[in-house]
């Protein structure tokens, strides 16, 4: 009986190392399809990056060229910033505004300006254009954390101002009528 007991765990004993020996060959072929899927998602996700990066550059420069900045608004323009007349109101969150700025047209890419200079109206500037969209404006953005004086932007416009924009406008140039005003929809930076 010893003799026969002792053969039965033998038998258990060589079926058990069998299913671990297959159960273990099975993981190993799961396990490297899933480092094969891992790899093979990182390297799409590599791609992916360098192909969005290269359509918003070109030879090293940054266009400003986003879904955004092509098909919002009616005019799309890439300007330098010549001029802010005056300090920005504080951002407190107790009150939004618009605040115009001068620019220097470089290249208008979409929409009629025959001008060389307009004045854009930019929501709450003291906001970079990634966090300024709010309930009552949410199509405003872009890529722009700051606005300073000789930077060059690319920016989805929109006019007349006051048929997108109903609230407090801080217009330094009200003296000079015959400058074109424009709401600023998008607002990326060109380097």
């Amino acid at each position: 009986m010893i003799e026969a007991s002792s053969q039965e765990s033998r038998s258990q004993l060589d079926e058990t190392s069998d299913r671990s020996l297959i159960s273990s060959s099975t993981g190993n072929g799961y396990s490297t399809f899933r480092v094969a899927l891992f790899i093979s998602a990182l390297l799409l996700a590599s791609v992916a990056a360098v192909a969005i990066t290269m359509t918003n550059h070109v030879k090293g420069r940054e266009t400003g060229i986003d879904d955004h900045v092509t098909n919002l608004g009616s005019f799309e323009v890439t300007g330098e910033l010549i001029e802010i007349r005056g300090n920005f109101l504080p951002n407190d969150n107790l009150y939004n505004y618009a605040f115009f700025m001068l620019y220097q047209v470089v290249e208008v890419h979409r929409g009629e300006l025959t001008v060389k200079e307009i004045l854009v109206a930019h929501y709450n500037p003291l906001k970079p254009r990634n966090a300024v969209a709010d309930e009552f404006y949410p199509d405003i953005g872009g890529m722009l954390k700051n606005f300073q004086v000789g930077d060059i932007h690319r920016m989805a416009l929109e006019m007349p101002v006051d048929d997108f924009y109903i609230g407090g406008l801080i217009d330094r140039y009200f003296k000079n009528q015959e400058i074109p005003r424009y709401w600023g929809l998008w607002t990326n930076r060109v380097k």
